[in-house]
């Protein structure tokens, strides 16, 4: 499936990983102007970003997946995924 144009492509150097859990990590404020819910396909509503990989230049679209809040009602951490063959990335953005 072809991304919109227009959808933020992000750099994978941007984020830290961790490899044993597959997830890469930053905060929130580190993408300010960025609209990391952009919508990812013509044909369908799933929202999120492109992450491009500093090392290979491979582009992988994350879809927006969930969000934690804490118990007064602010959120957390916004998560997002991407599958690649059979292996399930995460990107997790913290609300600092």
């Amino acid at each position: 499936m072809r991304t919109m144009p227009g959808v933020p492509v992000i750099k994978s150097d941007r984020f830290g990983f961790n490899a044993a859990s597959r997830t890469f990590h930053a905060d929130i404020s580190d993408f300010r102007g960025i609209n990391v819910m952009s919508q990812l396909y013509e044909d369908a509503c799933d929202q999120g970003f492109i992450l491009e990989s500093s090392k290979t230049g491979r582009k992988i679209p994350f879809g927006f997946l969930s969000y934690k809040q804490d118990g007064e009602g602010e959120v957390q951490c916004w998560t997002y995924s991407a599958v690649v063959g059979f292996t399930t990335y995460y990107v997790h953005m913290w609300n600092d």
